[in-house]
């Protein structure tokens, strides 16, 4: 059941994971910078900027 001898199950098994782990670095990364948020981001519209503080 686990003869392998040339191999192919490991380089399989090792590929799934490198894909795995690049597949998660990226969701982290998009999920990152989608929750990042500048706090001295300027307003997207002047309406917004009307009632707020310089603080």
């Amino acid at each position: 059941m686990f003869d392998d001898p040339h191999g192919h199950r490991r380089r399989i098994v090792t590929v799934m994971g490198m894909l795995m782990c690049f597949l998660c670095l990226c969701v982290l990364a998009v999920d990152g910078s989608v929750l990042y948020a500048d706090p001295k981001a300027p307003a997207m519209r002047p309406a917004e900027a009307v009632g707020t503080s310089p603080l």
